[in-house]
């Protein structure tokens, strides 16, 4: 379901995405009998604050693509490019989980473990969603989304204790686009910014989705 709203700036352009795309699927889920095949969930696209760089995920949100729009040499250009690509990456895989809270909630299967997350590490008691049309739906369905994208990344963490700390640098085969690691979680991205130019969009994005594939533990993408 690949959507981004060029329109507007940063968290009020991004905001309106995460909404319409919630409609979006609400609309698809609720008209899908359960256990068959949800469309237009494989492709989730999540832009940066600018709007010109984006990612794509699929549902379990692993990284399918990266992409720069026209116009992103002036809007982040090449000191800036690598966190707004690790920016997009984040919030599309940040839709990826709402849109499998949704399915969920809709009673089809969305590749996750049935875990209470808030009972597990806070004690809450879970919370149904409001329906769709209640005013309060987006911020609930936010919020939900955001504790879970937090506890499973803290899971992750966890799981990895045993891996070594030590930082490891992994490099697109064009060497253009760059992520290091420390103990399997990537905590900073850099672009080799010799000789590049805002035509070589394509061929950095290219490097970008290869390096942060090649980085993410068990084919996916953090």
């Amino acid at each position: 379901m690949p959507w981004h709203d060029e329109r507007g700036g940063g968290e009020d352009r991004r905001a309106r995405d995460a909404r319409i795309f919630v409609g979006a699927v609400e609309d698809v889920a609720a008209r899908v009998r359960p256990g068959e095949p949800v469309p237009g969930v494989d492709r989730i696209d999540g832009a940066d604050r600018s709007g010109t760089v984006f990612c794509v995920v699929d549902l379990a949100g692993r990284l399918q693509r990266v992409g720069l729009d026209d116009g992103w040499w002036d809007a982040v250009g090449p000191g800036l490019v690598a966190s707004a690509v690790l920016d997009a990456l984040r919030f599309a895989k940040s839709k990826a989980t709402m849109a499998r809270l949704v399915l969920s909630r809709h009673g089809h299967p969305a590749g996750e473990p049935s875990v209470d997350f808030g009972a597990l590490f806070t004690a809450e008691p879970s919370t149904p969603l409001p329906d769709y049309e209640a005013a309060g739906f987006p911020a609930a369905l936010a919020r939900k989304a955001g504790r879970a994208m937090t506890i499973l990344e803290a899971a992750e963490r966890v799981s990895r204790t045993r891996e070594s700390a030590e930082r490891r640098v992994v490099a697109g085969p064009r060497r253009m686009f760059q992520v290091t690691l420390a103990g399997g979680d990537i905590v900073a991205a850099e672009v080799n910014e010799h000789g590049l130019h805002p035509a070589d969009a394509a061929e950095l994005a290219a490097d970008a989705t290869a390096a942060l594939r090649a980085a993410a533990p068990a084919g996916g993408a953090r």
